[in-house]
Formats: C-alpha cells, structure tokens, sequence
C-alpha cells in the first residue's frame, strides 16, 4: 500500500513540476496562463481494498449502536458515507489493537513460563499468576500464605 501513495505522490509532483514549467513558459512569452484541472479533486478516492472485519455495527451493544447512529445524524451524501467509514475504521482499529494485545500477552506469557522452567521468575511474574494476568492459575508451590503457617 505504501508503494502505491509513493507512486501516486511521484505521479501528482512530476504533473505539478510539468504545470509549473508551461506557467513559466507562457509568462515567458507573454501568453495567457494556462488552466489546468486540479492536481486533487474535490471528492476523496478512499477505494481501500475490502479488510476481514469480524465485527459488525449489528453485533455491539444498543448503547454503543445509538451513538454511531447519533454520529450519523443529520448528515448526508458524502459527509454520511465519510462518518460511516470512520465507524468501521474504529471498529477495525479495535479490532487489530485487540488482536495485537493478545499477541503481546500470549508472548509475555511464553517468556514468564520460560523464566519460571530456567527458575530466573521474577517478582512481577509471581504477581502476574496470583491474580491472573498470567493466564496460569497459582498452585499451592507458588505462594505461600504467611498467615497460615502460625
């Protein structure tokens, strides 16, 4: 996708340079200036390629269904069409945070067991599985109550 601004941001700089140079020219000879079409036009080309979107409007609580409905109030045409691809850009965003989240905890969890295997655990890991962060659930060996032991 980058590739593809980049290209388009070359296309549009190289038409602009070409613009800039028949200005020059026809002032040179003292001509007219010409007109050209804008390098952007007004209506934003926001043509994405269609992303995997596990979660639908449909799907959410009503309360979070109101306020996009009452986003989408009084707007129409393209402001309607803009607002809506905010929605589902929201809701992918979160989508790929909860995803990278998951990853990233599914990772910590991995270095935890192997520190633990190595007997390297570190304090914050013994707090991590006592109250469940850890995704493992204590075992009598993991801590021990200090209180009971009188």
């Amino acid at each position: 996708m980058n590739e593809k601004i980049q290209m388009h941001a070359d296309t549009l700089y190289q038409r602009m340079l070409k613009q800039e140079a028949q200005i020059e020219e026809a002032k040179a000879a003292g001509k007219e200036i010409p007109r050209f079409p804008p390098l952007l036009s007004n209506r934003p080309n926001f043509e994405t390629p269609p992303q995997q979107q596990t979660i639908r409007v449909e799907d959410l609580s009503p309360q979070v269904q109101a306020g996009f409905k009452k986003r989408l109030e009084g707007k129409t045409g393209e402001e309607r069409e803009v607002e809506e691809r905010a929605i589902r850009a929201e809701l992918q965003s979160g989508e790929d945070l909860a995803r990278n989240l998951g990853n990233m905890f599914d990772q910590q969890k991995a270095e935890r067991e192997a520190r633990k295997k190595e007997g390297k655990e570190r304090i914050g890991d013994r707090f991590s599985s006592a109250f469940g962060f850890g995704g493992t659930k204590p075992t009598n060996g993991d801590i021990s109550d200090e209180s009971t032991k009188s």
